[in-house]
């Protein structure tokens, strides 16, 4: 398989079915088994500004979080939008059946601008691998600053496991009714959390449409949970899990 990076400078956002607005930010990575090509500017992209100074991240990683392959390297110079080949994708020795690929763009001073998560396996089709991986309690804490007739909140994430959590999704409830505020928008979301990462999403709803109820943000994913904790501070904010989304995965291969 060969990686490529397509990237596309742009604030996009749009709304689902449910009303619930999701919008994001920034450069976006993308592993292609493609072969290149360029992606004419769309509404909202900067077309003027060229990447530079940058370098890319790959690594691979078994469903334990034992890391198999990791390399940086320089990223061409290139336009505001586009995708090229890197590097054909490595098969490292041991590496698990099924197995994650993270792909990071970087600053001239190692800071990611953006990130792409992916799994992969080595038999085509066959996923089943997934449903042994560890379940993986974050850590969560919420920061409110309203502003403008928004409630603006801010969930930090942090994974204190030696695990990997898989597609961390964020919802915003009201506290008393548990339903859920559309719309909403998040800088980001469905994130996976590397052993030891941390990442922030920030929150936005209108006041009205929480209706004097202070906020409750429930977390699910592939095998995630979250510590359930108040916020005193943060207007009453509330985070747990979403046990209404938990993933039933089968018990056969977990044992």
């Amino acid at each position: 398989m060969q990686i490529s990076t397509g990237w596309l400078t742009q604030d996009a956002a749009h709304v689902t079915e449910s009303g619930e607005a999701i919008s994001k930010i920034g450069f976006a990575p993308q592993v292609y088994g493609v072969k290149p090509y360029v992606q004419p500017p769309t509404a909202g992209a900067n077309p003027s500004v060229p990447l530079q100074d940058m370098k890319y991240r790959l690594r691979m990683l078994n469903l334990d979080g034992s890391v198999k392959f990791d390399v940086t390297a320089a990223f061409p110079a290139a336009p505001a939008s586009g995708a090229l080949e890197l590097r054909n994708l490595p098969t490292p020795p041991g590496l698990s059946p099924v197995h994650f690929v993270k792909l990071e763009l970087m600053d001239s001073n190692g800071k990611a601008v953006s990130d792409n998560f992916y799994w992969k396996e080595t038999v085509e089709d066959d996923l089943r691998e997934l449903d042994t991986i560890p379940e993986v309690e974050l850590e969560a804490r919420v920061e409110r600053r309203d502003a403008g007739g928004n409630c603006r909140l801010e969930l930090k994430l942090s994974n204190p496991t030696h695990n990997i959590a898989v597609m961390a999704n964020a919802q915003l409830r009201n506290q008393r009714t548990n339903q859920r505020v559309p719309p909403v928008y998040y800088s980001e979301n469905c994130v996976s959390l590397l052993p030891g990462e941390r990442r922030t999403i920030a929150i936005q709803a209108s006041l009205p449409d929480l209706g004097g109820a202070p906020p409750r943000v429930v977390v699910d994913g592939w095998n995630v949970t979250v510590k359930a904790m108040d916020f005193p501070n943060a207007g009453g904010a509330r985070v747990a899990t979403n046990d209404n989304s938990r993933v039933i995965r089968s018990r056969a291969l977990l044992n």
